[in-house]
Order: structure tokens, then C-alpha cells, then sequence
């Protein structure tokens, strides 16, 4: 565990936050010894998520810096992604981690509503939530769960049911394959969810 443990994430919530892929991706990563910080768009700490739970963060986003962090994870939800797309510091960070190299992740309606909306990673192949497949150009569209697109250091994913296998590729990305494998043993995942991620894995090596 203790090969994550220097890996720092910023996880932006905000009122319409998809809260299974919030806490997904917060506590797979946390299980990986990675320090996440939950970080809310406005100026208020709680925010209420797309199906009503409230989700509390450790600090407002204006108060980071890309360069505090390794990378960023964005949760989907309609509203919450529409929250990120109109948020002016969100969209600054952003193009920091991605300037800096860093890895940007984002699931669901995010990448469609946030990158593919806002001109963000322009050529870079991405998947979201299928309800939103329309909102990317086909050219760039990717159908599958989890999708890494190395050379901008992007990786994207559908939805609620890809939370686990996206946060687990972000732990792989970040600190290794052993590590990821690590933290998925105990975890019974689906055997097409074990499927997933080696394959996702194996794509990487």
C-alpha cells in the first residue's frame, strides 16, 4: 500500500454530483493509500447529489492549485457536470493538470458536457455515459467502458456501473498494475468487471 501513498487527488464535487461515482472513486483510491481531498464548486462545503445525498467536502475549489496535486477526477451527473462546465476555476484547472501532465479523469456526463461542451482535450478519443454519445464527435468517440487516451494523459468512463473498473485503471495509471490488483483482490468484482480491467491493463503494458 505504501506505493500510493505520495499520490495526491483533487475530486471537484458539486450540487448534482453522481453520488455512487463520487464515493466510488474517493474510497477505491483511498484503499490504494492515495490522499484524496474533495473539493466543491461554490462556497459552500455540502452539496446535494443528483439523487438527493448530501456529500460533504474538505474545502472549496477556488482554493486549489493543479500543482498541489497528481491528478484530477471528475464524477458525472448531469447537474454536477453542468455545475463543472460553468464553473470559470474548474475550467482553469483543468487546462492546468493537462498542461502540467497530468492525469485528468472524468466519467458520465462530464467528459460529453465538460470536455467535448468547453473544448477541452480537442482530438482526444473519449467515452461517457451512452446518453450522451451524441455530444462527441463520432470520429473521437469511444464505446468502451474505461478509455485511456495516452497522449493527452486522459482517461474517461460511462457511468455508475464503470465507477469501479475507472477508479482501479486511475490506481494502475498512477502507482502500477500490482497496486491496482492489490486493492481489487478483496473487493469480489464481477468477473466481466475482472475482464475489463485486464484488459485495460494488458492495453497499458
Amino acid at each position: 500500500m505504501e506505493q500510493g501513498m505520495s499520490k495526491r487527488i483533487l475530486v471537484p464535487v458539486a450540487h448534482g454530483s453522481e453520488e455512487m461515482e463520487t464515493v466510488i472513486i474517493v474510497d477505491t483510491l483511498v484503499r490504494a493509500g492515495f490522499q484524496v481531498t474533495m473539493a466543491a464548486v461554490g462556497d459552500k462545503l455540502q452539496v446535494q447529489g443528483s439523487r438527493g445525498v448530501w456529500l460533504t467536502a474538505e474545502q472549496t475549489l477556488e482554493t486549489c492549485s493543479a500543482e498541489a496535486f497528481d491528478a484530477l477526477a471528475l464524477p458525472g451527473g448531469v447537474g454536477g457536470a453542468q455545475a463543472f462546465a460553468d464553473s470559470t476555476p474548474l475550467l482553469a484547472l483543468i487546462d492546468a493538470f493537462s498542461q502540467q501532465g497530468k492525469l485528468v479523469a472524468a466519467i458520465c456526463a462530464t467528459p460529453a458536457l465538460v470536455f467535448a461542451k468547453q473544448q477541452k482535450f480537442v482530438g482526444a478519443r473519449m467515452t461517457c455515459h451512452p446518453n450522451f454519445f451524441d455530444h462527441i464527435p463520432s470520429e473521437r468517440l469511444s464505446r468502451q467502458r474505461v478509455c485511456y487516451y495516452a497522449t493527452q494523459h486522459l482517461l474517461t468512463s460511462q457511468g455508475p456501473g464503470t465507477a469501479l473498473e475507472f477508479a482501479l485503471a486511475m490506481i494502475a495509471l498512477l502507482a502500477g498494475v500490482e497496486l491496482a490488483q492489490h486493492v481489487a483482490a478483496p473487493m469480489v468484482l464481477h468477473p466481466q468487471q475482472l475482464t475489463e480491467l485486464s484488459g485495460f491493463i494488458d492495453a497499458q503494458s
